[in-house]
């Protein structure tokens, strides 16, 4: 990471002459005269937006001051430290790591996930798993010779570790052995079956298995398989929606705490609630709506996640899906019950999209999309949180027989994505961030009077004489007997009643002020005639 340090006095100088890069970063925060206030309870806390503005252009990822709170021993001009880090950025390039996912033209999805507890995101695809070696290489290691239709990571058997499930069967994870191990056929084949659903659709605390199918017949009923906990799964309810359903995601939708659907293919998206008879001891059941009626093109890919952060569940989809004659990727926004707000293009591509990816490609909390479609490079879209996206060219063709599934994680562990696909992985590299420190100055103030304390009356009683009037004057500071002022502040010193006195004794108030806060104290004049 590079250093860069500015003072208010360097400011100047890079503003009026420089072109070089500490002009173009001191650009990006400029400090402000700011005044700390002591609160009530005698601390002063500023932040580093106080006392820099940040450019609206600049991409800090990062900022603090030091120190960033003051006592009333600090009353006065403090100079103060801001460090701001900017984002690191993609340089445009990759480094390959040959993968081979030979069989990668399916309709099955690449999966990711730490699988074999070495800290490294391992991938699986098809007839098997791919270990990652530190982000260098990855080793192809078949679990069976069939094709993984449908494929789901999770943990199936509540051990911590990551089990598969599949058209063809389940697979525990051994953690002695290190290598995946059949368990259970399922009961109906579903050599159909293309992008599954595993959540838990019962609320037992276990994942179970939502299948979509391609075909008519027995195969074209939707599916869900119930987990009994250890991993083993039996076949609950099964759904009549209509032939040709390619993908299928699930989330709760009506936030009501129960797992729902969403499944697309041919003609339409269909939503299906959880009516949650399962309560009652009834096979899960879904309530399917048509949220999104394409024609007789189809959807190759769903997503459901919250892409505006508003805490409702989003849906992303893509294929041949169009809106007002327009294809491309494709956004409905959730609104929290169970409806979607209209959908809207997010780009038009006038082609097929073979697959859509979802995740946090930076690392900065929210989703990024990647989508592969045919002819075209492939696309990373950055969300700025709130929905917005940026997008950027990747180096990589849709193609069938080629290219056509696509997944996005960090697989050399170096805080941002990278790309599986097909033959390789795509390792993004970075240019790391620079860190800027600034200097600027703080005054600290009190002008609630929180630091100051009361100066203290000491007083004394005095004895004089009268004049030729049979009077006799005297001053404050006649009794004052020492009065002083605990913060070293200047003090004035008044009393009353204000003479002349006359013979006897009169008592006066001796008045002490520092200007915002005052002490008395008593003493007795004694007025005598000495002629």
């Amino acid at each position: 990471m590079k250093k860069i340090t500015l003072s208010i006095a360097m400011l100047f100088t890079f503003i009026v002459g420089s072109t070089s890069i500490l002009n173009a970063q001191n650009e990006c925060l400029t400090p402000n005269d700011f005044t700390a206030v002591i609160e009530a309870n005698g601390v002063a806390t500023i932040n580093p937006e106080d006392v820099v503005t940040v450019g609206s252009d600049c991409n800090i990822e990062s900022i603090t001051v030091s120190p960033n709170e003051f006592t009333c021993d600090d009353l006065g001009i403090q100079n103060v430290t801001v460090t701001a880090t900017t984002a690191s950025q993609p340089t445009g390039n990759y480094t390959s790591v040959s993968l081979q996912i030979w069989d990668a033209y399916s309709g099955n999805d690449i999966l990711s996930g730490y699988i074999n507890g070495d800290g490294y995101a391992d991938i699986v695809s098809n007839r098997g798993w791919y270990r990652n070696n530190s982000g260098n290489s990855f080793s192809r290691i078949d679990i069976n010779s069939y094709d993984l239709a449908g494929p789901q990571l999770g943990d199936l058997d509540g051990d911590g570790d990551l089990d598969l499930i599949a058209a063809h069967g389940v697979y525990h994870w051994n953690e002695t052995s290190g290598s995946y191990q059949f368990v259970q056929s399922l009961s109906v084949n579903m050599s159909t079956s293309r992008v599954t659903a595993l959540a838990d659709f019962d609320n037992d605390g276990d994942l179970d298995w939502y299948v979509t199918t391609y075909y008519w017949g027995e195969n074209g009923l939707e599916r869900l398989f119930i987990n009994d906990g250890t991993g083993h799964f039996t076949l609950g309810n099964s759904y009549a929606i209509g032939a040709y359903q390619m993908t299928s995601a699930s989330g709760d939708f009506d936030e009501d705490g129960e797992m729902d659907v969403v499944i697309a293919g041919y003609y339409d998206v269909y939503v299906g609630i959880n009516d949650g008879a399962f309560v009652n001891g009834d096979p899960v059941n879904f309530n399917y709506t048509s949220v999104f009626t394409n024609g007789n093109n189809y959807i190759r890919d769903v997503k459901a996640e919250d892409f505006n952060g508003d805490g409702h569940l989003d849906l992303l989809f893509a294929g041949y899906a169009k809106v007002n004659d327009e294809m491309g990727l494709i956004m409905m926004y959730g609104n929290g019950d169970g409806t979607f707000q209209s959908a809207q293009i997010i780009e038009t591509y006038g082609t097929l999209t073979w697959d859509i990816d979802v995740e946090d490609f930076e690392g900065d909390g929210d989703l990024d999309i990647v989508t592969v479609v045919n002819g075209q490079n492939s696309k990373l879209y950055k969300n700025d949180g709130t929905g917005i996206f940026s997008t950027t060219e990747l180096p990589f063709v849709g193609a069938y027989w080629n290219v056509m599934k696509v997944k996005l994680d960090d697989y050399n562990n170096d805080g941002v994505g990278d790309y599986a696909k097909s033959n390789e992985a795509l390792i993004t590299e970075w240019t790391p961030g620079e860190e800027i420190t600034i200097n600027a100055n703080v005054t600290v103030a009190d002008p609630n009077s929180v630091c100051n304390t009361a100066p203290e009356a000491i007083a004394q009683d005095i004895t004089i004489s009268v004049d030729a009037n049979c009077e006799a004057n005297a001053v404050a500071t006649d009794v004052d007997n020492g009065s002083f002022d605990p913060d070293g502040d200047e003090i004035t010193l008044t009393m009353s009643p204000a003479g002349p006195y006359a013979l006897g004794s009169t008592e006066v108030t001796l008045t002490v002020s520092d200007g915002q806060l005052s002490a008395t104290a008593v003493a007795t004049i004694t007025v005598v005639d000495d002629t």
